[in-house]
């Protein structure tokens, strides 16, 4: 395995400070947007706290 060539297209994925900082909401949003069988939208924006590392399977 070449570390230096893998660390180096690591390196140019990671965002800089500047994108970072950036508007968020500036960005296309690519992802679908599904609507339940009530008809309401759903997303995969969760609240801080709602799935814990257990239930992501993070848990020891």
């Amino acid at each position: 395995m070449d570390h230096d060539a893998l660390r180096v297209k690591l390196d140019a994925a990671t965002l800089t400070d500047e994108e970072m900082d950036a508007d968020w909401d500036a960005f296309e949003d690519r992802f679908p947007t599904f609507e339940s069988e009530d008809g309401a939208a759903e997303s995969d924006d969760t609240e801080a706290g709602e799935n814990s590392a257990e239930e992501v399977g993070l848990a020891d």
